[in-house]
């Protein structure tokens, strides 16, 4: 499944040509030299901060943590770790642990660690994928390094703990 979630849309009653494409320009109200509850300031913003592309139903539960389980296997690679890696450990805490495995956050962890990119995958190859790693407990890290996965050892659900850092908090290790 695939899903755009809408995001505020800006005023676009006064727009630029940049290199980003129309945005709408930073420009205050007029300046009163007190506040003033009324007065808009207009933010830069692009088409792809208005919508995100990736399987749902929640973005923060399926997005997010697909792009950060992408980016930690492609760390490894970059410091020369993935060909030794022989396990990693996904710890999820607060809401991710609480709802993860209704909002799919367990299948967006799986897919990223298999080095998909939310915006790159097609929808209909999500479960295939996902199927094959469940079924034969391995998984192919970045799509080059086959190593052991067992889901309920190495993506754990820490429902009684939350990182102070943020809500949707994650932890990779290899």
């Amino acid at each position: 499944m695939s899903f755009i979630e809408p995001k505020r849309v800006p005023d676009m009653t006064k727009t630029s040509k940049t290199g980003l494409g129309n945005v709408t320009p930073v420009v205050p109200s007029k300046p009163t030299g007190k506040s003033d509850p009324t007065s808009q300031l207009n933010v830069n913003i692009s088409v792809t901060d208005l919508y995100t592309i990736g399987i749902g139903p929640s973005s923060s539960h399926t997005v997010g943590p697909m792009r950060a389980s992408k980016r930690f296997v492609e760390r490894l690679g970059t410091d020369n770790h993935l060909g030794k890696t022989n396990r990693v450990l996904v710890e999820l805490f607060g809401s991710l642990a609480l709802t993860g495995h209704g909002h799919g956050t367990d299948i967006a962890i799986l897919v990223g660690l298999s080095g998909a990119r939310p915006s790159e995958i097609a929808p209909e190859d999500v479960a295939p994928l996902v199927a094959e790693i469940r079924e034969f407990q391995k998984i192919l890290l970045d799509g080059h390094h086959e190593i052991p996965f067992y889901e309920e050892d190495n993506l754990l659900f820490l429902k009684d703990q939350i990182l102070p850092e943020h809500a949707n908090g994650m932890r990779f290790s290899a």
